[in-house]
């Protein structure tokens, strides 16, 4: 028998984590008693939670490169074989099991868009919603209702800072729920803590559109195409690094035309 003191002797071997502890469970996201980094040798994690589908252990997994499940499969599984024993028919059930994990992870999951100040964000998640029957949700506009006031009052009254930490607090209020389309503000992903809120019960799309395209209205920090483009220089490597799915938005279309083209682009998330 080992207690967690005793891991540091032990942390060397060890090949395959499996998290067995409600550690890190729904509303209490993001905690763990470990840290994967302290397993050098280390090859595949599994956590038998499934609220969030991405721990933090498991988040640090997927960075890391490392095999990787969450727990629905386990609670799928247990569920068919129950249900099986109780009608008198075990193993009925079983052949069901990857097609239930797939209908729950798209109805649970969310959807989140990133990108440049106005790639067209907004337009997509609420078509994405629409799409995927779950509810959308504007992350600026989140942040307004919460402050009381717009984006460029609190950027005037209270700066750059403030409007981030205010951002960072949505983002992990959000990241937690299920079922939500998330679209971001543009520099949402600068946080890496956001990142992960995000990715923990997330599919993130990347929404591009040509830098010559994106407005600077209304945007405190899109004051010209030059800030523009040295904003898309720094950002885009964050942008592609936590995306699952890229968008093209560059061409402007109706918007039914463009409904299609996301159904295409999601379908595995339909």
């Amino acid at each position: 028998q080992l207690t967690y003191s005793d891991l540091p002797q032990i942390a060397a071997s060890v090949e395959v984590i499996v998290n067995t502890t409600p550690i890190g469970t729904y509303p209490n996201n993001m905690k763990s008693v470990i840290e994967l980094a302290d397993f050098p040798e280390c090859e595949a994690v599994i956590d038998v939670i499934y609220n969030p589908f991405k721990t933090k252990l498991l988040l640090e997994a997927e960075k890391a490169g490392l095999r990787f499940s969450h727990g629905l499969p386990m609670l799928v599984a247990q569920a068919t074989a129950a249900a099986g024993y109780f009608l008198g028919t075990p193993g009925a059930f079983q052949d069901e099991n990857e097609r239930i994990i797939k209908t729950l992870r798209n109805r649970m999951q969310n959807i989140a868009v990133i990108g440049m100040p106005g790639s067209g964000k907004s337009t997509i998640g609420r078509l994405i919603a629409e799409i995927t029957g779950k509810r959308f949700v504007d992350m600026d506009a989140e942040i307004e209702t919460r402050a009381g006031m717009t984006i460029p009052e609190i950027f005037a009254k209270y700066g750059e800072k403030y409007f981030r930490d205010l951002e960072s607090e949505t983002a992990a209020d959000l990241g937690k729920e299920h079922g939500l389309v998330i679209a971001t503000g543009g520099g949402a992903v600068l946080r890496a803590e956001n990142v992960d809120a995000l990715r923990q019960n997330a599919t993130v799309v990347h929404t591009e559109r040509p830098v010559s395209s994106l407005p600077t209205d209304g945007r405190p920090l899109s004051k010209d195409i030059d800030t523009l483009v040295r904003m898309e220089k720094d950002r885009l490597p964050i942008y592609k690094a936590a995306a699952d799915i890229t968008f093209d938005n560059s061409v402007i279309c109706p918007e039914s035309e463009l409904r299609e083209k996301l159904k295409t682009a999601i379908a595995e998330l339909i």
